[in-house]
């Protein structure tokens, strides 16, 4: 019974220092409607559809 207190406590801890900290900002200080830096939209770069091509093909059997 200690120990589901002390569980207890712990959790309803947690959940007021998460309900008091401001959420993180995922995007380092850009906004979600600027471009990238370089203008250049990453998704169309070739490396990166070949990757993107590579990781959405199935797996290759093994005979």
């Amino acid at each position: 019974m200690m120990h589901l207190d002390q569980v207890r406590n712990v959790i309803k801890r947690s959940r007021e220092l998460l309900a008091n900290t401001p959420l993180p900002d995922t995007f380092a200080g850009r906004k979600t409607g600027e471009p990238f830096p370089s203008g250049e939209d990453p998704r169309e770069r070739d490396d990166i559809q070949i990757l993107i091509q590579n990781e959405l093909e199935p797996p290759k059997s093994g005979s």
